[in-house]
């Protein structure tokens, strides 16, 4: 069974869950927090991991302000860098 993790911060549910899925795929948004994902699960084969916003929008990419502290990252301006972000659609269309 594949299970997706979206959202996946630094992947500690991936990590918990290795061996009840045959394949997860952990997606994570913010890139600096994603280098840490990947990290986390080089050593685990049958985990992929994916640099996106998956999102029901159709536009191409999203505005997010990421902070230096990696776990502070949002979609409100009060944040310290803005980034564009690429977006995985979940639209049939």
């Amino acid at each position: 069974m594949i299970c997706f993790d979206i959202g996946a911060s630094v992947g500690r549910w991936s990590r918990v869950n290795l061996n009840n899925y045959s394949k997860i795929i952990a997606i994570e948004a913010i890139p600096n927090i994603y280098n840490n994902l990947k990290q986390s699960l080089e050593l685990c084969n049958h985990c992929e991991c994916i640099n996106y916003v998956v999102t029901n929008n159709n536009n191409q990419s999203i505005n997010f302000y990421n902070c230096e502290n990696y776990v502070l990252s949002t979609q409100l301006s009060y944040g310290i860098k803005k980034i564009r972000i690429s977006i995985l659609s979940l639209n049939a269309n």
